[in-house]
């Protein structure tokens, strides 16, 4: 399985917010309903909310990863109904494209309308973070 594929990246943010002490309380890594990603940190009582797309790859490849990118966006958006948590969209950084395209304009606005964060997963599994109202990304 590549790295820049949907479970993997998921896989990899699920690990890093074990790594930070949350407790995953949900997961739709087979089922395919709801959130992504939803993870509780006992301590600090806030939720991450986090929606994953992996990288197309195909002949469909120049079309879909824009495609990826909206479909996710509009998937959180529609799920931020709760107080008390953070969301986020967590994608891989391959290829330079989705980094490329966190940083654009239209989506900096949208990050600090919605406080939205985004996280990027590295080829080496590191995760990356952009905060809603930050400019550069840092590691999570």
């Amino acid at each position: 399985m590549a790295w820049y594929n949907e479970k993997s990246v998921q896989l990899k943010m699920k690990e890093a917010l074990q790594k930070k002490g949350f407790k995953i309380t949900g997961e739709s890594l087979n089922s395919g309903h709801g959130v992504d990603l939803k993870a509780y940190h006992p301590k600090r009582c806030y939720y991450w909310f986090i929606e994953v797309k992996g990288y197309p790859t195909g002949n469909s490849e120049m079309a879909q990863r824009q495609n990826y990118l909206w479909q996710v966006l509009g998937q959180i958006v529609g799920r931020m109904t709760q107080k008390n948590a953070y969301y986020g969209i967590c994608l891989p950084d391959y290829k330079g494209f989705y980094r490329k395209k966190i940083k654009d304009n239209s989506l900096r606005n949208a990050r600090r309308w919605l406080g939205l964060y985004f996280f990027l997963v590295t080829k080496k599994g590191k995760i990356l973070k952009l905060a809603s109202n930050k400019t550069e990304f840092e590691l999570f």
